[in-house]
């Protein structure tokens, strides 16, 4: 049977033509290079949900532990676990998130992964049953390309945001998450992903209960949902279902990179600034949004201020009432309520903290990412280990000890770190420092109509330098295409055409065929990479040298 248009229009070519060795040069010793799996590896994250946890590893895969009645582990059991278990059947994993009794996963390929509660069509289904149940993760087949993501509670509702600066948004649409106008009976649950039409350009999400946060490329903020506390940076709007709104005076230079929503009451809002300040507006009850600096006897900020006693921030995360921050030493501080000890400072204080501005989490450790729930807080230490605190039950403390349940609720009042699987002593994330490069491929249904997506990301060292990022596809006759613009070059010496150029992404998603005929090129490999250099030859060069190339698919 022919090629369908979709791999004609790829330019894949069927003649049995091999270059010579010599003008393959380098490249033609990949394949016998990568005979056996290539390593597989990225920076940890680390999501948490309603008494549960999960980490995605150097490794690229993803682990879990705590509360496990709806699946939510995804170890194909309901049980929950004291200690981490694996995610079954996920690879080349670059971030995890979690919210409620559901977490989902982004993998360097660009597809996302969902399990647990599927209640409000989170996992990207027309099928109306809030009681289903994933015990393993599904794929969202609409979702290709993506690249962030972002999951609220109470309901929950989700956001991806793809290559091209899209935002999509699926699941819980109560206070108006969709962005287009309607909410509550008017279209409640969006049960498959669809895009916002106002949002473009697109590079960061954050997500709570009714607020929502969206930063372009070049740092402006946009915020949608309910708004009755100023939750908007605006007081115009006191209904939810609107269109995204601007927020204004975020930073002078909208250079905006991070963002966090704690989802007390109305929500307090965070902008982490390229220069390492944070802005906070919205709920200040209890001191949140202005994190101490702020009287208050003042409920709300309707404007972003910058939060006094934060510097050098690289990333931050916002639970339920309390808001985290991470410095570029690896130190972790944070504001907002601390009634289950969940800002780890060695104390609880009445329903919620009353000292001036952050204060440090007594972490034993230099932290390289951090995470926030409704009364949990969470952090990765540079060295792999994982950290805890906060209020605990089901396991979450992941100690390895009897699960009680939720009744016997724990309060840890300082970082306590997780044990390891089986019989390790501690859990090992992976350190970020020794993290090699991820190479990552999907392949949904058979050649006959498959959909296809690969990826890289690479070392986290050289996330923002300039370079090259590579897709190639070895045939079986010995033939060697690069991925270029859209369509396949035959690879005859040289230099191999890039698929991208610029600085690099902490992953770079290539997706390439959907639903497309594949049948006559059964058995090709398709190898992803990139190089570090300001031109074409340097990062080839960069490419071959340090052998940042791994197989990520086998067609089949």
């Amino acid at each position: 049977m022919p090629p369908s248009p979709a791999v004609r229009a790829a330019s894949w070519s069927r003649r049995p033509c091999r270059p010579p060795a010599a003008a393959v040069g380098g490249l033609a010793l990949i394949v016998g290079l990568l005979a056996g799996p290539p390593v597989r590896a990225a920076d940890p994250r680390v999501g948490v949900g309603a008494d549960f946890l999960v980490v995605s590893r150097t490794d690229g895969t993803a682990w879990a532990w705590g509360l496990g009645n709806d699946g939510q582990l995804g170890d194909t059991t309901r049980t929950s676990s004291s200690r981490p278990v694996r995610v079954i059947g996920l690879t080349g994993v670059v971030d995890v998130v979690a919210a409620d009794g559901v977490a989902a996963a982004l993998k360097a390929d660009g597809t996302v992964w969902v399990w647990g509660s599927g209640a409000n069509g989170i996992f990207g289904s027309t099928q109306a049953d809030n009681a289903i149940r994933a015990t393993s993760p599904v794929q969202i087949p609409e979702l290709t390309g993506i690249r962030a993501l972002a999951l609220g509670r109470n309901g929950p509702s989700a956001l991806a945001v793809d290559t091209a600066g899209r935002v999509f948004q699926w699941g819980n649409n109560f206070s108006g998450q969709a962005g287009d106008g309607t909410s509550g009976s008017n279209g409640e649950v969006r049960k498959l992903p669809l895009p916002i039409a106002s949002l473009t350009g697109t590079a960061a999400l954050a997500a709570a209960d009714t607020s929502f946060l969206a930063a372009s490329s070049n740092g402006a903020v946009s915020a949608w949902g309910l708004n009755p506390q100023g939750g908007l940076g605006t007081v115009s709007r006191t209904t939810p279902g609107g269109a995204p709104l601007a927020v204004q005076a975020v930073a002078a230079t909208g250079d905006v990179v991070a963002l966090a929503v704690a989802d007390i009451n109305d929500n307090a809002h965070f902008a982490l600034r390229r220069d390492g300040s944070v802005a906070g507006w919205g709920t200040n009850s209890g001191l949140h949004a202005g994190c101490g600096q702020v009287s208050q006897g003042t409920p709300t900020l309707t404007a972003p201020r910058t939060v006094t006693g934060l510097t050098g921030v690289v990333g931050l995360a916002a639970g339920s009432a309390h808001a985290l921050f991470l410095s570029a030493g690896g130190e972790v501080s944070g504001c907002g309520a601390n009634a289950g000890g969940q800002l780890g400072d060695n104390s609880t204080t009445g329903v919620d903290l009353v000292k001036p501005g952050p204060v440090r989490a007594a972490l034993a450790v230099a932290a390289q990412t951090v995470g926030a729930g409704r009364q949990i807080s969470a952090a990765i230490g540079r060295d792999g280990s994982a950290w805890v605190w906060g209020s605990v039950a089901n396991g979450a403390a992941g100690n390895g000890g009897a699960i009680a349940g939720a009744s016997a609720q724990r309060v840890i009042t300082a970082p306590q770190a997780v044990v390891g699987e089986g019989t390790r002593p501690l859990f090992d994330a992976g350190a970020v420092a020794s993290a090699p490069p991820l190479y990552a491929g999907t392949q949904t249904g058979p050649l006959s109509a498959a959909t296809v997506n690969v990826g890289v990301a690479p070392v986290p060292a050289d996330v923002g330098r300039v370079g090259r990022t590579y897709l190639a596809a070895f045939l079986p006759d010995g033939q060697i295409y690069g991925y270029q613009s859209g369509a396949w070059v035959l690879f005859a010496g040289g230099l191999l055409p890039p698929y991208s150029a610029g600085p690099l992404p902490r992953h770079q998603p290539m997706p390439l065929f959907t639903g497309a005929d594949l049948r006559f090129v059964s058995g090709v490999r398709l190898f992803t990479g990139y190089g570090v250099g300001d031109t074409d030859a340097a990062a080839q060069d960069d490419l071959l040298g340090r052998l940042h190339y791994g197989e990520a698919l086998l067609l089949q």
